[in-house]
């Protein structure tokens, strides 16, 4: 897992962009909530760090 110039972005073994956020903590079990996703909202696949960043939603649309 290599890392992007962009926040909670990275690059996996074979190339392709995905994202990992962490959203907080849950209040009962106190475990961490996270997100991650290799698709956007239409279900295709990232071609870029930032179509990635984007995606997260901290970054400019």
């Amino acid at each position: 897992m290599a890392k992007t110039k962009y926040v909670g972005v990275y690059i996996d073994d074979k190339g392709q962009y995905f994202y990992e956020t962490e959203l907080g903590t849950d209040r009962i079990t106190g475990k961490r909530l996270r997100k991650k996703g290799r698709t956007n909202q239409q279900g295709r696949k990232f071609t870029s760090a930032l179509q990635a960043y984007k995606e997260i939603g901290t970054g400019k649309k």
